[in-house]
């Protein structure tokens, strides 16, 4: 592994809230099924959807938990349960969204989703040194000249302040 070579995971620590949060909504939805089993088929299927929806997040935090981001001058892979990659001559954009859980915008995360070549790989601000990985990727920005979408691009301004100030003024 060479100096602009980096590898990043998603560390329990950051992830135990969102494990909790599916264990407890899956568990809610699934106490009450014996009540609901013989009852009305409405709110049997309301019930079963949410547990869904929980299990399928639940499955989500752990492929994510599995996962190892990798990153250097020739592209970003992600390994685990699931693998992707992309070369960054294959990038077609590049995308940063801030996602706010509170109204004053104070709380909240990044998705980075890099697409290309039919491909889309969604990384979270849940990783270890995130900010690390966005330098890397601003880095590929410049030396490949991709496509920024325009939030991802105001997004990435605290990144690296110079990076997109020359489209800026002109």
């Amino acid at each position: 592994m060479n100096s602009e070579d980096a590898r990043f995971h998603y560390p329990l620590s950051n992830l135990w809230p969102d494990y909790l949060r599916s264990a407890a909504g899956f568990s809610l939805t699934m106490l009450p099924m014996p009540n609901v089993i013989g009852g009305n088929a409405i709110v049997l299927g309301i019930m079963l959807s949410l547990a869904g929806l929980f299990g399928s997040f639940g499955i989500t935090t752990l492929l994510r938990h599995k996962s190892r981001v990798g990153v250097d001058v020739q592209g970003i892979w992600i390994d685990g349960l699931l693998r992707k990659a992309l070369r960054w001559n294959d990038v077609a954009e590049v995308d940063l969204r801030y996602f706010s859980t509170r109204r004053d915008k104070e709380k909240g995360w990044m998705q980075l989703k890099i697409r290309g070549q039919g491909r889309t790989i969604k990384i979270d601000s849940n990783l270890n040194d995130f900010d690390g990985l966005m330098r890397h990727v601003v880095t590929a920005i410049t030396r490949h000249d991709l496509t920024v979408t325009p939030i991802g691009r105001e997004n990435m301004a605290h990144f690296d302040k110079t990076l997109f100030a020359k489209e800026d003024t002109a």
